[in-house]
């Protein structure tokens, strides 16, 4: 595949691109991509499809049955779930002895990338006027910023980033 993507699915199966490989730079960045996929198989994010999945693998055409998981997961899973990933993803990755600021070194890749592509979109979100995140937002605000959400099926990378950094520091005032 020639996108720039990590998944998985059910069974033992994560899925790391070549492409998505070559853009992270450091060991911390890799190990990154791949605890935040082994983070849903150990949150339970892909129990939905562990029953007949498997079954699918090896037929012609899997490639198509990965496409639509993708997109069925997205819009079933959403947002939260990533978020999820992302954190358990990093407490993985320290666990395993990886700096977690080096880690989270991989949201400057996909920023990077986001940008040679064009799509600041992916970065910051929708463009709404006034305190989209405040909580006085108005109701359409909040419509639309939960439709861009499980449209993309992630936050914006920056917000992902600022989750991480406040999940470190909230691991950080507990100790």
């Amino acid at each position: 595949m020639e996108v720039v993507t990590a998944f998985t699915s059910p069974g033992r199966y994560i899925y790391f691109t070549r492409s998505l490989y070559q853009l992270c730079g450091t060991d911390a960045e890799v190990a990154m991509v791949i605890a935040h996929e082994i983070a849903h198989h150990d949150l339970g994010h892909v129990k939905l499809f562990a029953s007949w999945a498997p079954k699918f693998i090896h037929f012609p055409g899997a490639r198509l049955l990965v496409y639509a998981f993708l997109t069925l997961e997205r819009h079933l899973y959403g947002p939260k779930n990533e978020c999820d990933a992302d954190r358990h993803g990093l407490d993985l990755c320290i666990e395993a002895g990886y700096n977690a600021q080096e880690c989270l070194e991989l949201f400057d890749v996909l920023e990077q990338y986001a940008w040679d592509m064009e799509n600041s979109d992916v970065i910051y979100g929708p463009d709404l006027p006034g305190n989209e995140l405040g909580e006085h937002a108005s109701w359409k605000t909040k419509v639309e910023i939960w439709a861009w959400e499980h449209e993309h099926g992630y936050l914006p990378i920056r917000d992902r980033r600022k989750v991480l950094l406040k999940h470190l520091q909230e691991k950080a005032n507990k100790r």
